[in-house]
């Protein structure tokens, strides 16, 4: 893990990915991804350098239950990322796998972004290696990247969108 965190060992992403969601199909949990992770999910290659998994508060105790081996940083509602979401941990399993509960109405304002509420009610599923994955449209990633100004990567992504569909 350190290795990784360090930039100088490849994340095993796809394990990582692949394990959490079995124990969160297993504990029939209801659970999203965003973020980077979007890119290998529509096609477009790229290095991950962790996974964000997001839950419902209802779920937070089975969701503790269920990934109790794996926390690494206990799932605790203060924390640097209260502002954000209600409750924030850290778990690992071939990768780091940051788990978010219950994402706040005030991330979406102005605009939604791509791990809000409204991402969470918008989810579209995409099939990978055999699993079905929540996620928001990539489209949502990519009008989140332009508004914090991260236009190269935001048309990088369009392009290749455009390219693979």
């Amino acid at each position: 893990m350190f290795y990784e965190e360090a930039l100088s060992k490849h994340v095993r992403w796809q394990e990582g990915l692949k394990h959490f969601a079995i124990i969160a199909q297993e504990a029939n949990l209801d659970w999203w991804t965003t973020g980077k992770i979007l890119l290998p999910l529509n096609g477009i290659d790229t290095e991950i350098n962790d996974i964000d998994f997001y839950f419902h508060l209802k779920d937070l105790k089975r969701v503790y239950d269920a990934f109790s081996d794996y926390i690494i940083e206990p799932i605790v509602s203060d924390t640097w990322r209260s502002n954000a979401f209600q409750y924030y941990g850290l778990a690992y399993s071939h990768c780091t796998i940051c788990m978010f509960i219950e994402p706040l109405a005030t991330l979406d304002i102005p605009e939604p972004v791509h791990f809000g509420q409204y991402a969470s009610k918008n989810l579209v599923t995409v099939n990978w290696n055999g699993y079905d994955i929540k996620v928001p449209p990539i489209e949502l990633y990519i009008n989140t990247l332009m508004r914090w100004g991260k236009k190269e990567r935001a048309e990088s992504i369009k392009n290749a969108i455009n390219y693979t569909k």
